[in-house]
């Protein structure tokens, strides 16, 4: 029998871990009761697969990486490498991946949702990065339904605003969560990075439109 000395031990050590993982955490779904409030999770089904799989530690060491970071690209990389060494199994395994994309997708989502500081488009941006990478893999490796992988797409959504973002996601979950947000970044311009090295506009930031043709900014 475990002594109460130990679980009181064990319950800080939880405790701890839980505070300096840091508040992207706070964004995954508690196991659900059958008491427990409806919380939506669009679209995803985190009771897929139990609590200790695989699955859900490949999501716990992506916010990881993303909860430390200050650079969405080095953060992308990062978080690719990371669970490439510790889960290289489930870059192979089409349904698990296909539920790591759903589970970032909803995660994304609770960040336009939740947070409210200078942290939420770049949590939301390298959490998208990541999760087009691992599109971009299923339809190139997996399913062979296209001939590679479109990378400029990663690299849009890594540098994307707050607007590219929520359409974004308002186009791939089944709920209405993000139609108030959308209705509010609706009329700001449609932006793109330029990525000439020498680009003089601020934060290498285009409206959308004028990345069509170089100007030579």
């Amino acid at each position: 029998m475990v002594s109460r000395k130990k679980l009181k031990g064990q319950a800080r050590k939880a405790k701890a871990k839980e505070k300096k993982r840091g508040p992207l955490f706070a964004l995954l779904p508690k196991n659900s009761t059958s008491t427990s409030i409806a919380v939506c999770t669009h679209g995803w089904s985190p009771n897929e697969f139990p609590a200790d799989h695989d699955c859900h530690k490949f999501v716990e060491a992506v916010l990881d990486v993303i909860t430390n970071a200050t650079v969405a690209g080095a953060a992308c990389s990062d978080a690719i490498d990371a669970t490439g060494i510790q889960y290289p199994e489930l870059w192979n395994d089409q349904n698990s991946l296909e539920w790591i994309h759903q589970a970032l997708i909803s995660i994304g989502t609770s960040i336009l949702l939740d947070e409210d500081d200078d942290r939420e488009v770049f949590d939301c941006s390298t959490t998208m990065g990541l999760c087009e990478h691992i599109q971009q893999h299923l339809a190139c490796i997996m399913y062979e339904s296209q001939p590679f992988c479109y990378h400029a797409r990663v690299h849009d959504l890594l540098n994307a605003d707050q607007r590219r973002l929520v359409s974004y996601l308002k186009k791939r979950i089944p709920c209405s969560c993000l139609d108030e947000k959308y209705k509010a970044v609706k009329s700001f311009p449609k932006m793109g990075t330029c990525r000439y090295p020498k680009c003089s506009h601020p934060q290498a930031k285009v409206a959308l439109s004028k990345l069509m043709t170089c100007e030579r900014c």
